[in-house]
Order: C-alpha cells, then structure tokens, then sequence
C-alpha cells in the first residue's frame, strides 16, 4: 500500500517538477547571462529524452525514498499500534552502527586526500570527493546522537527571552533528536555546499592576490580579456624599441618534447628575466638564455634533473636541440602550473603561429607612468580586442570574474535550500499533525494562538540553526580539503570568508522561521476539543 501510494506520488511529482524545470531553465540562463556567459536566444528545447529521463528518476528516487518507510510499517506490531502514542523511539544503536561504519571510512579517504600522497592530482580529488560524500552521510546519520544536547543549548536564548513557548520550542526541538537530525538534513547538505564553495572561491582569491604581490613585478598588462585568446607576438617586437619600456616579455604555451616525454612548456623573453613575472628562482638564473631551461622543483625532482644538466629538446616541426638547466624555481602560479621554462625566440620558430597569451612590461626609471601608459596604448590600439592594464585594474577584473562564477555556482546550489525548505514544512507539519492532543490540551490550559504560532516557529529556527552551524562546519572541512588537494601552483592558501558564513547562519535559520509558517498557522487554527478528543 505504501509503495503504491509513492508510485502516484513519483508520477505526479514528475511532472510537476517537468514544469517547474522549465521556470528553473528560463532562471539558470539569466544566471549564467549574469555572469558573463550568454546563451544563444531562442526558446527552450524540450526533448522525449528528457521527459522520459525525468520521469524515471522522479519514480526511482520516490520508490526507493519509500522502501524503508514501508518496511517499518509493515513491521508495526498491531498492539503497538493500538497503543496512545504511537511507536515508541527506536533505540540510537543501529543509527550510530551505521553511521560509525559510513563516517569512519570516508574520514579516512578525506584524510588521505588531505594529507597523503596519491600520486596524481586527479587520484587525490577523487579521494576527497569519495571520502566527502561518505563524511556526509555518515554526519547525517549520527547527527541524531548530539541533536538533542546541541538544540537544547541553541534553544536557552530563546526559552530566556521569549518565556512560556521559547520553553515549549527549546523542549520540543530537543525532544525528538531523530526527527531534528532529519529536517536539518536537507538544509545541512545545501549549506555545506555552499560554505565549501564560498572557502574554494575565498582561497583563489587569496592565492590571486598573494600571487600579484608576491610574482608579478610587471607595470602592465596586455591580454585579451573576453576570452582569454592568444594573440600576435608581433606586438612585443613593436612595443620592445619604445624608450618608455625597460623590460618586457611575451608569454606563451607550447608543446614539446623534452626529456623523451611531452610536456607543456612556456616561452618568455628570457632577457627580461624575473623583471616582469617573479617565478621564484631557487637556484640559477631567470636570464636562461636561448639554449637554457627553467624547471619547476617539483618537476625537478620528480624527474631526476639538476642544475648544469643537459636536456634534449624535440619541437612539434621536428626539430631537435639540447638546452642547459639554467633555473630551478619554485612558483608556476603564473604560468598556468606549466613546470618548464624555454626562451620564446626558440619556441617561436619552430611552431605554426607565433602567439603569445599576455604580454607584461616594466617602465624605464624616472618614467612619468600615465605618459608611459598613453604611448603603450598608441600602439596597442591595432589591437582592438586586447585590454592594456596596470596591477590594481587587473586584479579588480580578476576578482570580478571569480566573483560572477561563485554567483553562478551558488545560484545553482540554492536550489538545494529549495529543497531543505520545502522538508522543514513537511516535517513541521507532520510534527504539528503528531501534537494535535498535546495541541489541544495547551490551548485548554489557557496557551493562546499568538503563542502557540510562536512556539512552532522558534522550534523551527531552533532546528534550522543547527542544521546552519552543522552544514557551515562541513562545508568548512570540506573546502580546507579541496583547497588542500588542489595544487599548490593554483590554490594556495586556505582563505575562509567569515561574513559569508555569518549570512548563511541568518539565511538557515530565517529560512526554518519562514517554512514553519504554514503549520504554525495550522497548528494555531486547531479546534481545541477536537484537539484534545484526538488519539
């Protein structure tokens, strides 16, 4: 009976969830115009494909959402039934069984993405998306244990100040932990999302910054901004004899062969040195010359290569060379995580087009920089599409670009906080629905509606708030973990955007307050004999 009741309940759900995907559709394409990436115009497609795969997953997930609760009913002893009060509290033990067994396991994988080595980039990330999503379930299934003491001590501020019900809020939030654990859940989830991508985005910008101090010495910058394009080396060749500049370089990425393996190499006008870009020598010289090479130390030691070693060098015509290891340097931030370093008039002649993906330049001492500026821009203006910019402009670009994808990133992970809204009203009506007698009974010892409604709200924000604080605290793990098996040469530092997460504390438990209107209203609106008259 139950898993017919939820086969209706999947048919319909589905295609009420079709047409609201569509509102959805219309909303993610303004996003992501928003943010910097237009979609073509035109009306939304609607495939059979999709129809079919939306029905079938709104099935599935229904079905299998409704075998255990079926099961349990279908294991309810008659007497028990009969019996005022319903079904007792099932005991925590299998819950902490099966959530020691889930949360163990995925500490461990965390951990070792966090802190082992897996060989690969892609290995470690793998580790720590497992063990995440483990960690997740296994919090969510032991959150029941402390449930009751933390919503307790969340609770005594508002039993303090708001008397009779914040009591009757506190007591009820705490009474139950199973049931708190499962409507913070949903809205756990949604925040840890989003926490975790708020401490992604807050270290990348941290690491851009750090990185503009600390590697770029350059004056100014000259780039395509739309795209991010290479362009025409032609360009450094022209602006090179201008008085106004000391040093410059083009940057660029090519392919070669060196060592016996391809690799992905930059090449830089070496005669520019560190002058422009700081990519941290540890050993040698940024001046490598044409017939010497720059190696990231890792890259160094991964492949046995030392200062003063001879390397062989392969280029995509065919043409082979040996360099001299000239450089050993420690930071490739800058250079995309490219770990080997040639001068750019070698590269340059042995590839199809001559391009270069940024151009940096200093000014000559005792320059008057907005003259220097102007004259770099007389000659940049054949080049409509490239953006001349100083240290201070670029980083502002930079950030704003990072700032439109977490927009993007976090309107999508809203969609979660949708979902957590709608599970707080549907289980705060089911509470509301569970308490008609003790409703009723209250409201006969002289409770009113105003406080009553109260007592169902509070009891919400109480249960809202420590799914918030739970969720931020994962959302927090989480994001340390990724920054953390990121490489060094993208992510750097762990930066944490307190102000955010304070928000979304307030957005978690303003959102319980809004979702337990409905059934405080009911619950408010209850016939006070026929309350009582309940079983």
């Amino acid at each position: 009976m139950v898993m017919l009741e939820a086969g209706f309940v999947g048919v319909l759900a589905s295609i009420l969830g079709l047409l609201g995907g569509l509102g959805v559709a219309s909303l993610l394409k303004r996003l992501f115009s928003s943010g910097g990436a237009e979609f073509p115009d035109g009306p939304l497609e609607i495939r059979t494909r999709t129809i079919v795969v939306v029905v079938i997953v709104g099935m599935v997930v229904t079905l299998v959402s409704a075998l255990m609760p079926a099961l349990k009913a279908s294991r309810v002893a008659p007497l028990e039934a009969f019996r005022n009060g319903g079904v007792r509290q099932r005991s925590l033990r299998s819950r902490l069984a099966l959530g020691a067994g889930v949360t163990v396991p995925g500490a461990v994988l965390l951990g070792l993405g966090m802190f082992g080595d897996a060989g690969s980039t892609s290995a470690t990330l793998g580790l720590v998306g497992v063990g995440g999503a483990l960690t997740f379930i296994g919090v969510s299934m032991l959150s029941a244990l402390f449930a009751g003491p933390v919503t307790s001590g969340l609770g005594l501020p508002v039993a303090k100040v708001k008397g009779v019900p914040g009591q009757i809020a506190r007591g009820n939030a705490s009474r139950n932990p199973q049931r708190t654990s499962a409507t913070a859940t949903a809205l756990m989830i949604g925040l840890a999302l989003i926490s975790g991508v708020a401490v992604l985005t807050q270290s990348i910008l941290d690491t851009f910054n750090e990185i503009l101090e600390d590697a770029i010495s350059a004056d100014l910058f000259i780039f395509e901004s739309n795209q991010g394009l290479e362009f025409s080396a032609t360009l450094v060749d022209q602006l090179r004899p201008l008085p106004e500049i000391a040093d410059i370089s083009g940057y660029s990425s090519v392919e070669a062969r060196i060592d016996g393996e391809v690799r992905s190499v930059t090449g830089f006008d070496s005669a520019a040195g560190t002058s422009v870009v700081d990519f941290g020598v540890i050993e040698g010289v940024g001046t490598i010359g044409t017939d010497g090479l720059g190696v990231l130390d890792d890259v160094a030691a991964e492949n046995g290569i030392a200062l003063g070693d001879i390397v062989p060098v392969e280029f995509e015509d065919g043409f082979t060379t040996e360099v001299e290891v000239r450089a050993i340097f420690d930071d490739a931030s800058v250079l995309d995580g490219r770990g080997w370093l040639l001068d750019r008039s070698l590269t340059s002649a042995h590839i199809n087009v001559d391009d270069v993906s940024f151009i940096g330049l200093t000014y000559t001492e005792g320059i008057d920089p907005i003259f220097a500026r102007s004259v770099v821009e007389e000659v940049t203006a054949a080049f409509p599409q490239l953006s001349v910019q100083d240290n201070t402009e670029f980083k502002e670009e930079a950030e704003g670009q990072i700032a439109q994808l977490q927009v993007v990133i976090t309107g999508l992970l809203v969609l979660c906080l949708v979902v957590a809204f709608f599970g707080i009203v549907n289980t705060m009506a089911l509470a509301v629905l569970e308490r008609t007698r003790e409703i009723g009974l209250l409201r006969a010892v002289g409770m009113t509606r105003r406080q009553l409604r109260t007592s169902v709200r509070w009891e919400a924000a109480i249960i809202s708030l420590f799914g918030s604080l739970l969720g931020i605290a994962l959302g927090l793990v989480l994001g340390a973990a990724a920054v953390i098996a990121i490489p060094d040469s993208f992510v750097s530092s762990i930066g944490i955007p307190w102000g955010q997460l304070a928000a979304y504390t307030v957005v978690g438990g303003g959102l319980g307050v809004l979702a337990a209107w409905f059934p405080a209203r009911r619950a408010a609106k209850l016939d006070v004999l026929d309350a009582i008259a309940t079983e």
